[in-house]
């Protein structure tokens, strides 16, 4: 359901929508998901490669299936923990919690309770995709030895980023008075009026 015209503030002030984006509606589970299972492979293969082509004599012979799963677990709380941290630092109310989506799957949400600046909004959610690379990268300059599990990692990270890389397109291009109004499936552009 598209928002209201306008919201009521305190003070006086109205709250238009100018743009209201839903990932499901707007463009589709199924291409959501193909495009991160690409950007998954993309991401894996090039940071593998270039690696290793940075260093050509590494030779990585150790494997553990165990740490190689829980590699992969950790990285989804860790990627919807990361967006709410900029809301954090910033001294806004944000909820880290669990819910069941429409096929009966619990998923995790960084549930945002108030509008917040479009600036604040574009931190959100690029902090993951910028803090996690940056991670994987440093680890992998530290011990090389650990580019399987790193280049995993970054490539399921970069997978999830999908729907944050097309929610931070619509930021960058709204213009910088607007508020952002999040929600589970996408996020309504607000911008100020007054009565």
């Amino acid at each position: 359901m598209d928002p209201p015209p306008h919201r009521d503030m305190a003070g006086g002030i109205h709250m238009n929508c100018l743009k209201s984006v839903r990932f499901a509606r707007d463009y589709g589970s199924i291409r959501i998901t193909i495009v991160s299972i690409g950007a998954m492979l993309a991401f894996f293969t090039v940071f593998y490669v270039a690696y290793i082509g940075l260093h050509p004599n590494l030779v990585v012979t150790r494997f553990n299936p165990p740490v190689f799963t829980a590699s992969v677990l950790i990285v989804y709380p860790l990627h919807k923990l990361f967006h709410c941290l900029p809301v954090w630092a910033a001294g806004k109310k944000a909820c880290f919690t669990v819910a069941m989506n429409d096929h009966r799957i619990p998923m995790l949400y960084c549930d945002i309770r108030q509008p917040i600046s479009r600036n604040l909004a574009i931190a959100c959610v690029t902090f993951p995709i910028a803090a996690v690379t940056a991670v994987t990268i440093a680890v992998c300059d530290w011990n090389p030895f650990l580019l399987p599990y790193m280049a995993l990692i970054g490539a399921v990270n970069v997978g999830l980023s999908v729907t944050d890389c097309i929610y931070a397109s619509y930021l960058l291009k709204a213009p910088a008075n607007t508020y952002i109004e999040d929600f589970r499936d996408g996020f309504h552009i607000l911008i100020q009026t007054m009565k």
